[in-house]
């Protein structure tokens, strides 16, 4: 197998070849272990920090694929949830006459941020997480166009809009207090309440583990892949 041959097979093994020099050979005929002679290099070492690249690749390539899919998950519990709890505000709006300015204001906010999260998750599903994908296959060699902006630019936006929801969310917990919920309410009331806290719970999750987990991975692989 010649150097050529294992670059390949492995690009990300680039940084190992050039850092022993066996890129300076003739990469195209040299023989890997040729190579290794000429610049009095051991090739079990080489070999050995090879297949440790491979098997973080690996475990990397497999963490990322499944964090993903898991927020793709996530994102159909979001929507579901946001058609139940707008369905549920109008029953209870047109049910609970003596709260209905407080679930009016809570209504209007609520509508502001599932047309928000509307547009977001299908930017999310629809724009970036099919780049995320290119960028994930073209680290396992399934060579793909790359992405054709910087991905930092998207997330920023993206995160922006993560901080606009924490903001509603907060807001409507400061109306109506979930934990404290008034005798002789409605079911509709009642049931908002409860859904409104579950949702806030999910929606903090969900937006934790993008800003801190998957848009992070995505910018290194962007970077492991633009600088290799």
């Amino acid at each position: 197998m010649t150097v050529t041959d294992i670059l390949r097979l492995e690009p990300q093994s680039i940084h190992i070849i050039k850092k022993y020099n066996l890129d300076a050979c003739d990469a195209e005929t040299f023989l890997f272990e040729d190579a290794c002679r000429t610049h009095a290099v051991d090739a079990r070492c080489v070999k050995n920090e090879l297949i440790e690249l491979r098997i973080s690749l690996k475990q990397a390539n497999e963490s990322f694929a499944q964090l993903l899919d898991g927020i793709l998950q996530q994102h159909e519990v979001i929507k579901n949830t946001l058609s139940n709890i707008k369905h549920a505000l109008h029953l209870a709006v047109q049910q609970q006459t003596d709260f209905q300015e407080k679930l009016l204001t809570i209504k209007n906010k609520f509508d502001v941020l599932s047309e928000t999260l509307d547009i977001h998750l299908y930017k999310e599903e629809m724009i970036l997480f099919p780049e995320f994908v290119k960028l994930w296959n073209n680290q396992k060699n399934q060579r793909e166009r790359l992405p054709l902006f910087r991905m930092m630019y998207p997330i920023e936006g993206l995160e922006d809009e993560h901080q606009l929801a924490r903001t509603i969310l907060i807001d409507m917990r400061s109306i109506i207090r979930y934990g404290k919920i008034p005798k002789g309410v409605g079911v509709y009331y009642e049931y908002v309440c409860q859904e409104l806290e579950s949702f806030e719970k999910q929606m903090i999750n969900l937006m934790d583990q993008e800003n801190q987990l998957l848009f992070p991975k995505a910018l290194e692989l962007e970077q492991t892949l633009t600088h290799s």
